[in-house]
């Protein structure tokens, strides 16, 4: 039975990669956890009325306003529209605040400034001074993004002392947080961390994940502008990590090319290239221009070091292309304000011939009067009159002539500008002819073995598993090419109280070995979830033979097979653990009493060549308490080789892990990729790296 199945999972395979995957319709690798919440919202939206509708407008406009901005901003106007039918000063507030908030993805700063203002001065009409101090740090960001960082750090200090004024310490936090950016941006760095590590203090006084992602994230990036570049990482990943667990995709896209940014500074051009294109995915998805224009332009130089010109020349293009986009649009707002000024103008001459027809009709009732006192004074008034009103529309010609002549030349720049716009449509449309071309060219190349990239990521455990059972863990996962020999296992046996976790390095890399770790994870979840073997030796026992059943190992030369590191970890009664270790050409690192130790498992693969009757596996079992770790590794890590191929070897990984082990498991990966990379710099990957932590 086991055997079978193992035969579909390889059938279907390889009818995925050998087939047309570019018919296959786009799927996500996203998946938006907020959805219930969403459809909660929507549904108690179908009921409410008056302020309980405003009010759930608005927090759907708040949920949606980085997930979809377009979608935010259409709950916004709705919200806006009948707070203003109510008369709702709250619910206006709250509306103009979130259509800020929206303004400000999308790029359009103007827009986002005057929906803060407006929130200011309801704010400050009601009293309300917390949100009037939310709404002057919202108007420092819009001039600290317009580079305007005087006005910045003013709007952002009255929001900080309002908010020490009133004692509210998320409020303290966060403008600290934006005074600290400013300083960043002008690079008075010293100021700018103490600014931020004041921040971080509070946010972590209040449990703030939102605040500790975003204070890591400034953080890292005042380490980047430094050059330091593993610091940077440190506190990069742990704001990504945070944001992931928020759904928060915009910051998610954004710290995901600034990884891969860094990466590329540490000439890791496979790492970079993966979060480049991870980022410009998300980006697209969710029409973060920006963002996606820095992934191509970051994808464009990750090909020509590698001196794949055909793709760096596809994401240059790209990238050319999105900039003369983005152009067009400044271009076609300037024709728009030069209509406005024209029609000012316009309204202005307007104005000016109404003004002389009123001297016009006063002229008439003074030639009136002066008829009383004779022919002869009103000959002389009227002498006067003509020669006044010659005058006048003398100055009226001459006006209108300027005004046509300023007309032509708006009309003329307007025609020089839709002549500008025409040639960058055709530019455009000769770049969509050339990028369609190379798509052909290229789409059947790369599209098979992404999407075997995706099948081998999709039977990994998921990331939620692995956080539910071990709220402390890191997983390093590095394929040398784009799918891995390497894989990690994990099950939970529930009525058992166990679970079992397993990091495995089959023969090979790349896509064969891709195929033996498709055979081991089937096998795995067969052996235990279907068989309910629980004993770890029997479970490797079992392995080994379905795996040289599945390759005919008895009737042919292949001699495939795979590595193992398994433990099963039984949570006991008394808080403690009872820990069963197997191995087959590995070995489990333990931290206990403030000390690493090493078990190794048993020096026989896992299929292959077999020499013996049956072969058995040994089993050793343990006692840990909470805090205690273990660490399981492929030796992908330890036979990393720097320019002289020396590797870093067991004895570096084991006091690296001592070191480091009284950190939290996010920071002790972190310092073992640090070592890897300082180890590797511009040496090539030979094999994959597969490396997890848990803390119990």
């Amino acid at each position: 039975m086991i055997l079978l199945k193992v035969k579909i999972v390889i059938l279907i395979t390889l009818l995925f990669l050998i087939g047309e995957v570019s018919a296959q319709s786009e799927r996500s690798f996203y998946t938006d956890k907020s959805s219930a919440q969403v459809q909660t919202l929507l549904a108690d939206l179908e009921v409410s009325k008056d302020t309980q509708r405003v009010k759930i407008l608005n927090e759907l406009a708040w949920t949606f306003h980085s997930l979809n901005p377009s979608k935010a901003q259409e709950y916004a106007e709705r919200a806006m529209l009948l707070s203003k039918e109510l008369n709702y000063t709250i619910g206006l507030k709250n509306a103009f605040h979130n259509r800020g908030l929206i303004y400000h993805t999308l790029g359009n700063y103007q827009q986002s400034l005057s929906a803060h203002l407006e929130c200011a001065k309801i704010s400050e009409n009601i009293q309300d001074d917390i949100s009037l101090s939310v709404a002057y740090q919202n108007i420092g960001l819009v001039f600290k993004e317009k580079q305007d960082y005087s006005k910045a750090l003013d709007f952002y200090r009255r929001s900080l002392k309002i908010a020490q004024r009133k004692g509210n310490q998320l409020r303290i936090a966060n403008p600290l947080n934006d005074i600290g950016e400013v300083y960043a941006l002008t690079k008075n760095y010293s100021k700018a961390i103490d600014s931020y590590e004041k921040a971080y203090k509070i946010y972590e006084s209040l449990k703030d994940s939102s605040g500790i992602a975003l204070t890591s994230y400034y953080m890292g990036k005042v380490h980047l502008a430094q050059q330091k570049y593993f610091v940077a990482l440190k506190y990069l990943l742990k704001s990504l990590q945070i944001y992931e667990k928020l759904l928060d995709w915009t910051n998610v896209a954004m710290l995901t090319q600034k990884i891969g940014d860094t990466y590329l500074k540490l000439d890791n051009l496979t790492q970079a290239e993966k979060l480049s294109r991870k980022s410009l995915e998300i980006a697209q998805k969710y029409k973060l221009k920006t963002i996606s224009r820095e992934a191509m332009k970051a994808l464009s130089e990750i090909y020509g070091r590698k001196q794949n010109w055909q793709q760096a020349y596809l994401y240059q293009n790209k990238y050319i292309a999105l900039q003369d986009s983005i152009y067009q649009e400044d271009k076609l707002r300037q024709i728009n304000e030069m209509q406005k000024i024209f029609e000012q103008q316009k309204e202005q001459a307007r104005l000016e011939l109404l003004k002389k027809e009123e001297i016009i009709q006063k002229d008439e009732k003074i030639i009136k009067s002066i008829l009383n006192y004779g022919v002869w004074v009103a000959l002389i008034f009227i002498s006067l009159f003509a020669f006044s009103l010659y005058r006048n529309n003398y100055r009226g010609r001459n006006a209108n002539k300027r005004l046509k002549q300023q007309k032509l030349e708006i009309t003329t720049q307007k025609n020089a500008i839709e002549e500008k716009h025409n040639e960058i449509t055709e530019k455009n449309n000769e770049f969509e002819q050339l990028l369609e071309e190379l798509k052909r060219n290229n789409i059947r190349l790369t599209d098979s073995i992404r999407y075997a990239e995706r099948i081998q990521r999709a039977i990994l455990p998921a990331t939620q598993s692995l956080r539910d059972n071990f709220t402390d863990h890191f997983v390093i996962f590095k394929p040398k090419d784009v799918v891995s020999g390497d894989f990690y296992w994990f099950s939970r046996i529930e009525k058992e109280n166990t679970s079992f976790l397993a990091v495995v390095d089959c023969t090979g890399h790349g896509v064969p070995g891709a195929f033996m770790s498709m055979i081991g994870n089937t096998l795995l979840g067969e052996i235990v979830n279907h068989e309910k073997i629980y004993e770890t030796n029997e479970i490797l026992r079992q392995l080994h033979e379905g795996v040289r059943d599945s390759l005919k190992q008895n009737n042919n030369q292949n001699t495939d097979g795979m590595d193992i590191s398994l433990c099963r970890i039984e949570s006991l009664e008394n808080g403690e653990y009872k820990i069963q270790f197997s191995g087959a050409k590995s070995q489990l690192y333990l931290y206990k009493d403030e000390e690493i130790t090493e078990i190794r498992g048993d020096r026989k693969s896992i299929g292959g060549w077999q020499r013996e009757a049956i072969r058995s596996f040994s089993k050793q079992e343990l006692i840990l308490k909470k805090g205690d770790c273990l660490f399981l590794a492929t030796d992908g890590y330890t036979d990393a080789a720097d320019q002289k191929r020396k590797k870093i070897g067991y004895k570096v990984l084991k006091k690296t892990l001592a070191e480091n082990a009284h950190l939290s498991m996010t920071e002790q990966g972190a310092a073992l990729l640090e070592i890897l990379y300082e180890h590797q710099k511009r040496v090539e990957q030979r094999d994959d790296i597969t490396l997890i932590g848990v803390r119990l």
